[in-house]
């Protein structure tokens, strides 16, 4: 498996709406593709796992709940909680995992048929962007010292390494020079 970002916005209308009924708002998600899979999420205290099985054309899909802090006790049969058994994912059909609670998280497998149609169009990236996206991993405090670490110049918008990755699209400078990783930096940076 590899971790792809995809922004939501990009996916198929019945991911979508899985995603929304399951409370997940994020700007993007991560994307593996597999063959198999299993209904058993870990979650644990003011957490719920949840397992959707969605077929990608009809957009029907099925949810299957865990137990508030994950396997215990009192509901010692709970699928998501406790089932590991591997299934076939078949061709036409992703499966949303995850959790909830505060905030939900959740990553999308899909058949590796259906991959492709998923797929951002990939941007070609210098070594040198590459050592800069990499600094993006990091919380902004801390971006500068990484930065300079790889003698790539000074972490700022004039730098023309950094100029070169807003223009394509791979990092967004804000009006008050903030700088964020886009969906298609952080697809750049695992390549």
């Amino acid at each position: 498996m590899f971790d792809l970002y995809v922004p939501v916005k990009d996916l198929p209308t019945s991911l979508q709406q899985a995603l929304d009924r399951l409370g997940y708002h994020s700007k993007d998600i991560t994307v593996d593709a597999a063959s198999t899979y299993d209904l058993h999420v870990a979650s644990g205290d003011g957490q719920k796992g949840f397992c959707t099985a969605v077929n990608l054309l009809t957009g029907q899909s099925e949810t299957v709940l865990g137990s508030w802090g994950g396997a215990n006790i009192f509901n010692p049969s709970n699928p998501v909680d406790l089932d590991d058994t591997q299934r076939n994912l078949p061709e036409g059909f992703a499966v949303v995992k995850g959790h909830t609670g505060n905030k939900t998280f959740a990553y999308i497998l899909v058949h590796p048929a259906n991959l492709q149609k998923l797929l951002p169009a990939r941007v070609e990236v210098t070594d040198n962007e590459l050592k800069a996206l990499a600094c993006f991993h990091y919380k902004s405090a801390y971006r500068a010292k990484e930065f300079n670490g790889y003698h790539i110049g000074v972490l700022d918008k004039d730098n023309p390494i950094i100029q070169s990755l807003q223009a394509k699209g791979l990092i967004k400078i804000n009006a008050n020079g903030s700088m964020q990783i886009t969906t298609q930096g952080k697809n750049a940076r695992k390549e």
